[in-house]
């Protein structure tokens, strides 16, 4: 690449990949990021998923809607198990409730 005007700098310093995130939950004030876990968060993802005006949740992604409810776990299992990149959030506008291991989102 010499001589070409691109370029903005010198060599790059020597460097090493990142590590892999750690699985935890991060708190906030509104929100928490928690690893996806089908067995906690499985049941209030599928009932979001339910109902009138359900079918534009689906607008955008790359997969569902799901007929039923064995489609949806074997789809949440299947993301759950790359666990390098998935992750659930909980989204609340309202004072944390206290922990009953159903996410509010």
């Amino acid at each position: 690449m010499d001589g070409d005007s691109r370029r903005l700098g010198g060599e790059a310093p020597v460097w090493a990949a990142a590590s892999l995130p750690q699985r935890i939950t991060l708190e906030g004030r509104w929100v928490s990021v928690a690893p996806l876990d089908p067995t906690s968060h499985g049941e209030a993802l599928y009932q979001m998923t339910q109902g009138p005006g359900a079918a534009e949740l689906w607008l955008y992604l790359f997969d569902g809607p799901y007929p039923d409810r064995d489609g949806f776990d074997r789809s949440l299992e299947g993301m759950a198990a790359h666990r390098k990149t998935r992750c659930s959030s909980r989204l609340s506008t309202r004072a944390p409730a206290a922990r009953s291991g159903v996410p509010r989102i």
